[in-house]
């Protein structure tokens, strides 16, 4: 009877024991299958659309942060800044050139500020499931790119009698799907060249 008692004690525990840990293993098989959710996506041609306006947002950003960069340094250096005439700076003489370098200095960082800070702008406008998909398609895009280009080429070699070299090695200019296709026959027509001009 002790045996059969001791028996029935250990098996209740067991059965306990298991009772107790379906639950956690079934919160985590339910939580793990939920993170598999499937990522946000656009087409391609929704995809070039919002490129080619966050790339004008950036250039509206660059040439708007330049242009005040350069006025407002000029003016800085122009009219504020108080320099000796008699003294040299930077080893300079004529004063009017530190002002030109002065003042292109400030429209660089200007337009460098511009477009950052016109992207972010163009980010925050935008919805958060549209910029998942955009990353996920950035992300895509520049393998397609890193996959179709030559890589034996490097993007500075020059095609004899030819005036560029490889075109568009970084896609830049492809804003639509048809861009895009134009980009493929023209990397394959600089691959046959480039083979046929090289030496064996």
């Amino acid at each position: 009877m002790l045996g059969l008692r001791s028996t029935y004690h250990l098996a209740t525990i067991h059965r306990t024991t298991i009772l107790r840990m379906d639950p956690p293993t079934a919160r985590l098989v339910s939580s793990s299958s939920n993170s598999t959710q499937p990522q946000p996506t656009i087409p391609w041609r929704e995809y070039f659309s919002l490129r080619k306006s966050r790339k004008n947002w950036e250039r509206a950003g660059a040439i708007t942060g330049g242009t005040g960069g350069f006025l407002g340094g000029a003016y800085y250096f122009g009219t504020v800044a108080e320099f000796d005439p008699t003294q040299q700076i930077l080893g300079m003489q004529d004063p009017t050139l530190v002002y030109v370098l002065g003042a292109m200095a400030v429209a660089g960082l200007a337009s460098f500020t511009g477009i950052v800070g016109a992207g972010q702008l163009w980010r925050l406008l935008k919805k958060r499931e549209t910029l998942k998909a955009l990353d996920l398609r950035d992300r895509e895009f520049f393998h397609r790119i890193q996959r179709h280009r030559p890589k034996e080429i490097a993007s500075v070699v020059p095609i004899p009698g030819s005036q560029s070299g490889m075109p568009d090695y970084y896609g830049e200019k492809i804003n639509s799907v048809a861009d895009y296709r134009s980009w493929l026959k023209k990397q394959r027509r600089f691959r046959i060249t480039h083979s046929k001009r090289s030496p064996a």
